[in-house]
């Protein structure tokens, strides 16, 4: 006769997986493996989130929008200069001549990471000494949360712009131009030096951190280790350990933002001779306070005092 079939006894529950008779995808998994798989599933499904909420920290928008050319009697305007990536709006303002003889000191200007380019260029006019007149140009972060800007904000496409800009406005005044930037700018404004040091008169950095990771981990002691490869790097400190040029660091000792070890850690890496470290006990934005303990250097290496220092 014949045998009927005999079904597989099931596997007890307290079988180790690695002596089941039969292990799959559908078996079941030793026990210890159940804590990890549900970390990592939720790590993973933490990954957007974290992502979108990091990115808006870093990058959060401005907070302010001016379009007044009548500005501390600068003359201004907003105009578009062609870029790798399309054309890029931008504003140029000029200041009042206060009884200069020559003509007025090119600019590229950098702000923080809250504010855009009208912001940036009024904060840098009021910051520069008034007995010299200045050409300030500015732009915007690329991003839909930065006037006049849209699209999305990223470390790559901000440095491509900024690049853009000193290339072109060096082009057209056919001479050196002096850098700044403050806070997030100031990485910016380290990333076009260490490109171009030919096309730097000299460049002054606000507050800047050695790297925007770095922050992160100060900010969230260490946690945010788990996630850092979602943000972008801006690597300010390796930037600066390629400046060639005559290169000024404030230091806002009450920095709310950016630890104040790091001010001093990018003016440390700086390998020229001519470097100056001011340090004030103000805020993060504090910019203006600085005017007084700067001009001395701003007009020593920033100010071209003579055709020397036009490009050939």
């Amino acid at each position: 006769m014949e045998q009927p079939l005999q079904m597989a006894e099931p596997e007890p529950d307290d079988v180790p997986y690695c002596r089941q008779k039969a292990r799959c995808c559908c078996c079941k998994p030793p026990r210890w493996t159940h804590c990890p798989i549900c970390l990592l599933v939720f790590y993973v499904l933490l990954m957007p989130a974290i992502y979108v909420v990091a990115h808006f920290l870093v990058y959060p928008g401005d907070d302010y929008a001016n379009v007044d050319g009548s500005l501390y009697g600068a003359s201004c305007k907003v105009f578009n200069f062609t870029g790798r990536n399309g054309p890029v709006a931008a504003e140029q303002c000029v200041s009042a001549a206060k009884g200069t003889t020559s003509g007025p000191v090119p600019v590229v200007a950098f702000g923080g990471n809250g504010m855009n380019m009208y912001d940036t260029v009024e904060s840098v006019l009021d910051f520069l000494p008034k007995d010299q007149q200045w050409e300030v140009y500015s732009f915007s972060f690329p991003g839909s949360q930065y006037a006049p800007r849209s699209g999305w904000t990223t470390e790559r496409r901000t440095e491509a712009d900024a690049l853009d800009l000193l290339q072109h406005i060096s082009a057209k005044k056919e001479q050196k131009i002096v850098v700044f930037g403050w806070s997030l700018g100031s990485s910016v404004a380290a990333f076009v030096t260490s490109q171009k040091p030919d096309l730097v008169q000299c460049v002054m950095l606000g507050n800047p951190f050695t790297s925007i990771r770095d922050v992160a981990l100060s900010w969230t002691y260490n946690f945010a280790a788990l996630y850092l490869y979602l943000l972008d790097t801006w690597p300010t400190k390796a930037f600066a350990a390629n400046f060639g040029v005559p290169s000024i660091v404030m230091s806002s000792l009450e920095d709310q933002v950016v630890p104040v070890w790091m001010h001093g850690e990018i003016y440390k890496q700086v390998p020229v001779s001519e470097k100056l470290l001011v340090e004030l006990q103000v805020g993060h934005m504090d910019m203006f306070m600085f005017r007084q303990d700067t001009a001395k250097a701003i007009h020593q290496w920033c100010v071209p005092s003579s055709t020397e220092h036009r490009l050939i």
